[in-house]
């Protein structure tokens, strides 16, 4: 096996440094991008869900302003029909398929696709 020079074997050296580096690096990321999308999953228990019948909206209530109820999802675009499971945000009350605002939720967002209030879980007070 031929001898390595000087400047291969420091050569190596930092490509070996710059690997592990790398490896560390991209561990790290992978684990705290899974746990970020884990604690998202979770924000769709912190809002209401019903299945929806005969027109209802909102569990039954307008929205903010008394605004009558949405009839469109604003995630997917589709109509919110009887039989639906649906979700109403906490803090403004805008309606939604659970299942398109579990995908919202998912992709990192966690703010009312309509009118960008926060959804926050609640207070240990709230929940007792």
């Amino acid at each position: 096996m031929p001898r390595l020079t000087p400047l291969q074997q420091e050569l190596l050296s930092d490509t070996a440094i710059f690997a592990v580096f790398f490896i560390v690096s991209a561990l790290v990321f992978w684990c705290l991008h899974w746990q970020r999308r884990k604690e998202l999953a979770k924000m769709i228990d912190y809002v209401s869900s019903y299945t929806r019948s005969q027109g209802q909206g909102s569990g039954g209530a307008s929205t903010t302003g008394g605004e009558p109820a949405a009839e469109e999802c604003a995630v997917c675009l589709g109509a919110l029909e009887d039989g639906d499971v649906c979700c109403v945000l906490p803090a403004c009350r805008h309606e939604f398929h659970r299942e398109c605002m579990r995908r919202w939720f998912m992709t990192g967002k966690t703010n009312c696709p309509l009118c960008r209030t926060k959804v926050q879980p609640p207070a240990v007070a709230e929940i007792v």
